[in-house]
């Protein structure tokens, strides 16, 4: 009986101490595995939000300088034009036939 005892005595503080390794291991392993995901997640967030915003700079430059172009041509054709409105569609159709990236495509 002396035996049974002794062993016991060794046995459930062993288990108990693994048991509380086991739990300390697995709640470090799930909070270092968060923190990860957590970080891979906000990076990915800020890398499509650059790349979606250097895309739309791209856009805007793009469609800024088509404007820029066609301003003085518009204004020249509805000053010395019979039918200027048939005229100013005209040369913005062309143009949007004509630069894709106006038209998002």
């Amino acid at each position: 009986m002396k035996r049974a005892s002794l062993k016991m005595a060794i046995l459930i503080p062993s288990i108990s101490i693994l048991l509380v390794g086991i739990v300390a291991m697995v709640i470090v392993v799930g909070a270092v595995a968060s923190a990860s995901t957590n970080d891979i997640t906000a990076r990915l967030i800020d890398a499509r939000v650059n790349e979606y915003s250097n895309k739309f700079e791209t856009l805007s430059l793009e469609a800024y300088s088509t404007v820029r172009t066609l301003a003085p041509i518009i204004n020249e054709r509805a000053i010395n034009s019979e039918n200027p409105r048939d005229e100013i569609i005209g040369v913005l159709e062309s143009v949007l036939l004509i630069s894709k990236s106006t038209t998002g495509t």
